[in-house]
């Protein structure tokens, strides 16, 4: 369950603590833009996807981090993300009848 899971983010942060403690203080500028990501319980989720993702370089999982984090607040996702918590449905995103008509076609020939 997310208890376990939790443990193993916790483990490998632990693991590394020598590079998280790297990839935190670059990611200083950014940790308060974000509530989503940067703080409350996903906060070590995120940090240890980034470094894993990254495989384990703190510098590059950084920069890759700030551009999410950049990216979330140019397009509003954590108030949508906050929308979606509070009940709203794909279906209600701004332009997802567009999104959807476009798509269509595309996924026809796609199965071709």
């Amino acid at each position: 369950g997310m208890c376990n899971q939790l443990s193993y983010v916790s483990a490998i942060l632990s693991k590394n603590r020598d590079k998280v403690d790297v990839l935190i203080e670059q990611l200083n500028e950014v940790l308060d833009k974000s509530d989503v990501v940067c703080s409350g319980p996903l906060h070590d989720v995120w940090v240890c996807r980034y470094l894993l993702g990254f495989k384990g370089d703190p510098h590059l999982a950084a920069d890759k981090f700030k551009t999410m984090v950049n990216y979330r607040i140019r397009f509003g996702i954590d108030s949508v993300r906050r929308e979606m918590e509070k009940g709203l449905k794909p279906v209600d995103f701004p332009g997802f009848e567009q999104h959807q008509h476009a798509m269509q076609p595309s996924l026809g020939l796609m199965w071709m």
